[in-house]
């Protein structure tokens, strides 16, 4: 979605071909071949953005001013050829004369370039308008329970929405196609709040997509040697078979859920390798939003950053153990692990 009124987004496109032939033969009375290929192509595109904020505000972008941004993204392609071939050869005996020419050229030419520039949208976001406080609680809008909105640009004219909240029981396939049926109208809803109360910045927008998954937080947790719990997180627990760290904050979004303060620079806690491997199992492993957590533990190690550190743990160990004649997840040798993920350049 983007600002049209305010002609903040531009497209520009530009073409370029030239063809050139050109052949003599006159072959005979003393040769003559000439010929010339030249061929030339070239495609240039220039995208640029500008947040929407940014012509409303006078003062120029700078470390007390990080609520402007700009997005310029050009692409260029080319390609090209030229060829040259020559014989030459002419002839008077008497009085002398005798000229011989020969020749032959040829270039090739190709090429690709991309340029972007990016200033401003801090941490790759547009500033908060708090567009959300104002759809929440208007009877146009009932779907909206909350002011839960962040907006991310991701790519010329284009804003991503992570907004909403809609509640949904995900073993039960019946409550997921509901929830999936109500969340697009709750996107919908937003979308015209949006227009309504901030028709310079989206009066032109139209809803390009919703996703085609519900994205959903909290489901199953796979039961394993070890629980991690909200105890854990407070007391920044180290383990002995720790195989990465963590210091995100406990992200709950139930209704009334406690607020834990978060890590302060460089702290962190240890995932213990025990909270991946499932109990009564000997062949599987768990990574991801389903490792052993109780509720509150999970709302920090669910997101992408422990999943990238615990699917690379189980990932590695596996590769330890497959080739074994009985492969039991619990016999892993923890300390080969370690220095295995450590030498890949797992923090630990």
């Amino acid at each position: 979605m983007y600002e049209a009124t305010l002609g903040n987004y531009s497209r520009d496109k530009s073409w370029e071909l030239i063809n050139n032939v050109e052949l003599l033969w006159n072959i005979n009375h003393y040769w003559l071949l000439k010929g010339q290929f030249s061929i030339t192509k070239s495609n240039s595109e220039a995208n640029d953005f500008l947040d929407p904020r940014s012509k409303k505000n006078a003062e120029i972008l700078g470390l007390t001013n990080v609520i402007s941004g700009q997005l310029d993204v050009t692409t260029n392609k080319s390609v090209g050829w030229d060829a040259t071939m020559t014989l030459s050869y002419n002839r008077t005996i008497k009085k002398n004369s005798l000229n011989f020419l020969a020749g032959v050229n040829a270039t090739s030419s190709t090429g690709d370039g991309l340029a972007i520039s990016y200033r401003g949208f801090p941490s790759g976001s547009l500033s908060s308008p708090g567009y959300a406080h104002s759809i929440y609680g208007n009877p146009k809008y009932p779907l909206v329970k909350d002011k839960h909105m962040n907006d991310k640009l991701i790519g010329p004219g284009i804003l991503g929405f992570n907004a909403g909240h809609v509640t949904v029981d995900s073993t039960d396939p019946v409550s997921l196609t509901e929830a999936m049926i109500k969340g697009r109208k709750l996107v919908r809803q937003l979308h015209e709040g949006l227009v309504e109360f901030e028709p310079k910045s989206f009066g032109a927008s139209f809803l390009a997509s919703t996703a085609n998954l519900m994205g959903i937080r909290e489901s199953r947790r796979i039961k394993c040697d070890y629980t991690f719990t909200l105890e854990d997180w407070l007391a920044r627990k180290e383990f002995e078979d720790s195989i990465g760290r963590n210091c995100y904050y406990i992200d709950v979004h139930k209704q009334d859920a406690t607020v834990y303060p978060r890590y302060k620079k460089g702290e962190s806690h240890g995932i213990p390798f025990s909270c991946l491997t499932p109990a009564g199992l000997k062949n599987v492993m768990v990574a991801g939003r389903c490792i052993s957590t109780d509720s509150y533990a999970h709302g920090s190690l669910r997101v992408m950053p422990p999943s990238l550190v615990t699917g690379e743990a189980v990932g590695v160990a596996a590769g330890q153990i497959c080739k074994s004649k009985s492969p039991d997840i619990h016999n892993v040798d923890i300390q080969k692990l370690r220095k295995r993920l450590k030498e890949v350049g797992q923090l630990i």
